[in-house]
């Protein structure tokens, strides 16, 4: 694992920016399907040996397995999304969706009843294959139903989107071309749009909200009702989707795919009606470091009901897979006759470390089938070894379109979250039935999303909150925009404590942090929440060095303002030891005509490690530097030359921003900066300021620090204490 003096690896939103390679679990459960309400949906599709859909199968005929026992069927719908609209001819009226009910009420709600959401993603693909599913792209959105929703994205080192959920295919045309042939600063900018315009979008959703509660149960329908609440599940899918936008290590190979593929899959979670993924890529390789996040992201997806409709657009090309894996299996025969050579004592290089999984991911390193894994893990479908992705396009389009909802609720009521096996029969030969494996079993209320997750949230849960793993952590907000703060959540946990295994044959050790973020506003309601384990690995010789550091990382979440309560969550899952700590935030309301102020940061070191594209998005980046708070707020004046502190502010107005600093110890004012001007504010308006004092000028003792930013007659205050030994 890559480390530096100060810190094993970081995490920047969902990814991680070290050379830390995660490792399979043993544990790892098996892709799931989600419990909505205590009931379990399922989408169904139903074809013949040739692959054409099967129409009008009766809710009788359907049979539903779980752990081996049969489940009585509550619901059972066969849903048409609208017939296409082909460009030319006249626009039709949306064809209602074709229901057959055995028993229950409607699986969705009726304001969403007949929607489709589809989401097209873009996987770097190479300039000579661009066009190629480009053009598939567009010859699928010709013939867009009336009631199909699609989204654009992009993925490079992130998650980019493109173009909103729309039906307007002149708006997703462009947003195809722009996806399959621009830049990354390109896809950059589009997705920044899309914020912006979310964040406006906010007030909206609370106008449909109210618009409900006056129409009220029972009304007369609003023939535009339906419409206002789908709006407002896009935008909060889409924003969804953005706060959890990841940034990856490229050196992980596969890293920046599945995250963005599991931002994906959240962002869509809550809305209920059908939703697909078109994963247009050229080459999606998963080494067996990254086995368990790719569980996780398809356990997320079949939670979700979203399936991943696979096109790989290398189209027909075998030789070149062939080519490539034959090239890693030799370098690997090398690799190994070195190591059988070796002497004694002689330093052992990281392709013998990884010698076995190299040699996995050699024999797994088929593009395809890393393609052909995630559609059929999904109950999607893989196109590929063609040259024509639009006849399997239009293929894809059908299944999308048409599927059955099968609701039962489960005959065990224990939900203790173990997995739970699903099968689905249908009682004709020759027919092929395509759907879920299974679920984890959580109560509606439950926010625990895996196995992994209810061990932390029984930490926080517990009547006095677990202190067996010693870390640090802090709240922090920064201005994004108008009526929004992005918060900021940092954590140091040193790694004294943990227990790292050593594995003798790969000379290699081996542990794993858990994290669990939790934000919940002042009504006690998870407005935020994020789990992720890490792996913590390197050679054998660094074990004991690796026991001296701290493991840093740090989560995002855009924020209103309000009073929120923090909880952060630190795991040795290998120890079974954890600590919990929990913090209030408060994220101050911006008042008209008055400058913006962040929290106010005490910086313990500016970290260069990382290129400045891989944290860009972050407010902790200050000129191409990544700042590490200081968690402890302590200053050794035997160790530093200087106090540093950093803090951002948003302008009201056109006057001149000024700053100026007071300095108290022990509750007695000991000086005054004098008004400073402030640097130019960047592209978004934001100006970030990092001063440095001289140490000499503080003797030992306990200090405040305000921050008074001025603009004109409007002032804004902060401030922060620290300790100087």
């Amino acid at each position: 694992m890559k480390m530096t003096e100060k810190f094993l690896s970081f995490l920047c939103l969902c990814g991680v920016l070290s050379g830390a390679v995660p490792s399979p679990r043993q544990d790892q459960q098996q892709p799931v399907a989600r419990v909505a309400v205590n009931e379990v949906l399922l989408d169904v599709v139903v074809t013949d040996k040739k692959g054409k859909q099967v129409k009008g199968v009766r809710p009788e005929e359907f049979e539903v397995l779980e752990d081996g026992v049969p489940q009585k069927l509550t619901s059972v719908h066969e849903t048409a999304v609208g017939a296409p609209e082909i460009e030319g001819t006249a626009k039709k009226t949306p064809a209602p969706p074709r229901i057959t009910v055995a028993g229950g009420g409607p699986a969705i709600s009726p304001e969403y009843l007949g929607l489709s959401l589809v989401v097209m993603a873009f996987d770097r693909i190479s300039p000579g294959n661009r066009k190629f599913a480009g053009d598939a792209a567009l010859q699928y959105l010709k013939e867009l139903a009336p009631n199909e929703y699609v989204s654009v994205m992009a993925i490079d080192r992130a998650l980019r989107i493109i173009s909103p959920f729309t039906n307007n295919r002149e708006r997703l045309s462009q947003a195809v071309l722009l996806a399959s042939g621009g830049t990354p600063q390109q896809f950059s900018d589009a997705s920044k749009s899309i914020r912006e315009t979310l964040q406006k979008a906010r007030l909206a959703a609370e106008a449909a909200r109210s618009a409900a509660a006056a129409v009220g149960p029972g009304s007369g329908s609003n023939p535009n009702m339906g419409a206002s609440f789908a709006e407002a599940a896009f935008n909060q899918a889409l924003a969804s989707m953005l706060r959890h936008s990841s940034l990856a290590e490229m050196s992980i190979q596969g890293w920046a795919s599945i995250e963005s593929m599991l931002q994906i899959v959240r962002g869509v979670s809550e809305f209920p009606g059908r939703k697909s993924v078109l994963y247009f890529a050229e080459r999606v390789l998963y080494p067996a470091q990254l086995k368990d996040r790719y569980l996780d992201m398809v356990s997320a997806a079949n939670r979700a009901n979203v399936s991943f409709y696979c096109i790989d657009a290398t189209g027909l090309d075998p030789a070149r897979e062939l080519e490539q894996m034959q090239a890693e299996l030799a370098h690997l025969s090398d690799v190994s006759r070195g190591q059988a050579t070796k002497r004694a004592g002689e330093a052992v290089t990281r392709d013998e470390v990884m010698l076995s999984e190299n040699a996995e991911n050699a024999i797994q390193s088929s593009p395809q089938n890393s393609l052909a894994a995630l559609a059929g893990n999904t109950g999607g479908v893989l196109v590929a070894n063609t040259n024509d992705l639009q006849r399997g396009l239009r293929s894809v389009s059908e299944d999308i379109r048409s599927h059955y909802e099968l609701v039962y609720t489960p005959a065990n009521q224990n939900y203790d979250g173990s997995f739970r096996k699903l099968q689905v029969k249908v009682k004709h030969s020759g027919m092929v039935v395509r759907s879920r494996e299974g679920y984890y079993a959580f109560r509606k209320d439950d926010p625990a999303e895996n196995p992994r997750e209810l061990t932390m949230l029984a930490a926080l849960n517990s009547e006095r909150l677990p202190a067996d793993i010693q870390f640090r952590a802090m709240s922090m907000h920064f201005p994004a925009g108008t009526n929004v703060s992005e918060a900021v959540i940092f954590a140091e946990v040193p790694l004294a404590g943990f227990m790292l295994k050593v594995d003798p044959q790969k000379s290699e050790y081996n542990g794993t942090l858990d994290t669990l973020v939790m934000i919940r506003d002042s009504a006690g309601k998870i407005v935020e929440k994020y789990s992720q384990d890490f792996p913590l690995q390197g050679p054998v010789q660094q074990l004991e060095d690796a026991k001296r550091k701290s493991f840093l990382f740090y989560r995002t979440a855009d924020l209103a303002p309000g009073r929120y309560t923090v909880e952060v969550v630190a795991r040795d899952s290998i120890g079974g030891k954890a600590g919990a700590k929990r913090s209030l935030l408060v994220v101050p309301a911006r008042q008209e005509g008055q400058p913006a102020l962040s929290s106010i940061v005490l910086v313990k070191w500016l970290d260069e490690s990382q290129p400045e594209s891989e944290v860009l998005e972050t407010p902790l980046m200050y000129n191409g530097r990544l700042i590490i708070p200081n968690l402890r707020a302590e200053v050794s004046s035997g160790e530093r030359q200087a106090i540093a502190l950093y803090f951002a502010t948003a302008a009201a107005n056109e006057q001149e921003p000024m700053v100026e600093l007071v300095i108290a110890k022990d509750g007695n004012l000991l000086g005054r900066t004098g008004d400073q001007k402030l640097p130019p504010s960047d592209s978004q308006g934001v100006i970030r300021y990092l001063a440095s004092l001289p140490i000499s000028s503080f003797s030992p003792g306990n200090y405040d620090l305000e921050v008074i930013v001025k603009q004109g007659q409007s002032t804004v205050r902060g401030r922060t204490t620290f300790l100087v030994q």
